[in-house]
């Protein structure tokens, strides 16, 4: 009986922790989905109901980064890819990728890729990756 109580303990626990790692997908599905929204972590906690200190914590604990870097990640990651494949404006780009004053964007661009976003888009293909 003692052994069939620890196995279903143990089957419980690995559904939970199933069920978490599902819903740490989940949020970084949420994330990817809405990089570009003015999305907190909160907002994120309340999609895929757990905490905020638990998100923080397993993002930190899987990408070493917290949330507010992730998403200014992806922000850059497509406008790099915006600047590269399509004929938009700098000023659009930003926009598209959620930042309110292209101002703070094209600052920002630089400071994280080491070069202003128009320089960027005539940059040699092999460069730029």
């Amino acid at each position: 009986i003692f052994e069939r109580l620890l196995d279903k303990k143990s089957d419980f626990t690995s559904d939970i922790n199933n069920t978490k790692q599902g819903k740490f997908e989940q949020a970084q599905k949420f994330i990817n989905r809405n990089y570009n929204k003015n999305i907190n972590l909160d907002d994120v906690a309340k999609e895929i109901f757990l905490s905020t200190k638990y998100i923080s914590r397993k993002l930190k604990e899987k990408t070493g980064k917290g949330f507010m870097e992730l998403k200014k990640e992806l922000r850059i990651k497509m406008a790099k890819r915006l600047l590269r494949e399509t004929n938009l404006t700098v000023s659009q780009i930003a926009y598209k990728v959620g930042y309110q004053n292209p101002e703070s964007f094209m600052k920002l661009f630089k400071r994280v890729v080491g070069m202003v976003s128009s320089s960027y888009r005539t940059w040699p293909e092999d460069i730029k990756k």
